[in-house]
């Protein structure tokens, strides 16, 4: 039996998302592993995590990925090639807490 990863139900704005789920993989993935850059691509995240545990959004499609603490990293990426980071969100479900951690359009980074 394939177990899926439980995201939240709600985007950050509250309205409903559209999920997509992979089976879970038991990955220990930690934000220190890559670099929030605009120079940061959704192949290269790809690449070095796999595909993401969800994609989520509603209207704005958003990458999860599971991180290691519990928290979930939702990056979107810019729709044409070479595809780069645009923004990245973390949330804390236990502390019912999102966080704007990267802003590509103002370039800037925000942990």
């Amino acid at each position: 039996m394939i177990e899926e990863n439980k995201l939240s139900s709600k985007s950050i704005n509250n309205e409903p998302n559209t999920r997509i789920t992979t089976p879970n993989t038991g990955r220990r993935l930690r934000l220190d592993e890559i670099k929030l850059s605009v120079q940061l691509t959704k192949e290269q995240v790809i690449a070095k995590w796999g595909p993401p545990d969800a994609i989520e959004g509603f209207g704005v499609e958003y990458f999860v990925y599971k991180l290691g603490d519990g928290r979930h990293l939702g990056l979107r990426f810019a729709s044409q090639e070479p595809h780069p980071l645009l923004s990245a969100i973390i949330t804390d479900e236990s502390k019912r807490e999102s966080k704007v951690i990267f802003d590509g359009m103002n370039k800037t980074k925000l942990r």
